[in-house]
């Protein structure tokens, strides 16, 4: 059943947790008259630098955006930051590669919550 004017859902796959890495990396298809947004929510006082790439064609649609959060009050809503000026249209497949600001011990602690926002 659908309902007049919904929406739908928004897709939210596995953050890159570094887990002592200063690296990671997520994934996502767009499938032919999609496009979809990229947004990165965190908390993370040091921050992270973030590359978004079109795995099939080959092209960088973002490069270095970097993003962290300007305080660490937890009653305050994470930081975000929309990864493209324009929304992606498919077909494509999406990967953001995400690299630490800071070492592998502040990267351990830090979450990063990767949003593929599809219309």
């Amino acid at each position: 059943m659908t309902l007049k004017n919904s929406v739908e859902p928004t897709l939210i796959l596995p953050s890159p947790q570094f887990d002592y890495r200063s690296s990671g990396s997520a994934e996502f298809d767009i499938y032919p008259g999609e496009e979809c947004k990229v947004t990165v929510y965190t908390r993370s006082t040091t921050g992270a630098t973030f590359t978004v790439t079109d795995v099939l064609h080959k092209t960088t649609l973002a490069s270095d955006v970097a993003v962290k959060c300007p305080h660490s009050d937890d009653s305050m809503l994470p930081a975000n930051k929309v990864m493209t000026k324009a929304n992606i249209k498919g077909p494509c497949k999406i990967k953001v590669d995400a690299k630490t600001m800071g070492s592998r011990f502040a990267a351990s602690s830090s979450n990063y919550l990767i949003v593929f926002s599809v219309e």
